[in-house]
């Protein structure tokens, strides 16, 4: 069961990586991934207390696979939700050219006195679908917990330190690789809708998908080699015509 958990955890991871490359500059990023890594580093005492075989215990309950995958599925539709206001901003900032800089990055707008209320909201919900995915927290918590379970020789402070330090450096990394490989903050924006699409299938059916089960009522029956072959094959559609799309977007700026 702790593998179905850990392509949740890996989905979230990417999510995150592409929520931050959509921030207009690097030093947000940078903040962005400081901030990861200090809530790696605090969730260390909390680490430390859950032994081995209590962890193996969780990442084999099936509760927490399906509390896991109730989680992603209203995380993701609501980051699918208010990335519609970040596109409708983002556009409207660049057609009013009300702030300098990158014409394919969103420059957010911070929040003053002198905004009107539901300005504030719409400010403040820009931001929200950017930030780092709750499921790669907890991911990185649990990562965390198995490294002080089979490294005995370190300290724990000193390895919770390397750690969270090690997750900031590759997520700004990978961040940074998104807006070289996907120079359009469009192209960006439409792969972090996709790959939320994605993450609710596949969480609405994991809990099937492991357990087998015949949904009563019907003559269907979840098997977990035709569901693998199933989802594999949607990603790869999907990711097809993502890379044609974005191709034929790149041959017409030329």
């Amino acid at each position: 069961m702790w593998i179905f958990l850990i392509i949740l955890f890996i989905l979230s991871y990417f999510h995150t990586a592409i929520n931050l490359s959509l921030f207009a500059k690097k030093r947000t990023i940078l903040y962005f991934c400081v901030f990861v890594a200090v809530i790696g580093f605090v969730m260390f005492p909390f680490s430390v207390q859950l032994n081995f075989k209590r962890l193996e215990s969780m990442l084999n309950d099936f509760n927490v696979l399906s509390l896991a995958c109730t989680y992603q599925i209203v995380e993701s539709i609501i980051f699918m939700i208010l990335s519609l206001v970040l596109i409708r901003a983002h556009y409207k900032e660049i057609g009013a050219h009300i702030r300098k800089g990158p014409e394919n990055a969103l420059i957010p707008v911070r929040a003053t006195d002198n905004m009107p209320a539901m300005e504030k909201i719409l400010s403040l919900a820009k931001i929200v679908p950017l930030l780092p995915s709750g499921v790669f927290l907890v991911g990185a918590f649990l990562g965390e917990t198995y490294l002080f379970n089979v490294i005995d020789h370190m300290r724990f402070y000193v390895l919770a330190l390397l750690f969270s330090s090690s997750i900031a450096v590759v997520l700004f990394a990978n961040a940074i690789a998104l807006r070289r490989l996907f120079s359009g903050w469009e192209w960006r924006m439409e792969l972090k809708i996709v790959l939320s699409f994605f993450q609710i299938i596949v969480a609405m059916f994991l809990p099937l998908l492991l357990m087998g089960l015949k949904i009563h009522g019907t003559q269907l029956q979840v098997e977990i080699k035709t569901t693998m072959i199933s989802l594999a094959s949607l990603a790869f559609v999907i990711l097809a015509g993502l890379f044609c799309h974005l191709r034929k977007q790149s041959r017409l700026q030329i």
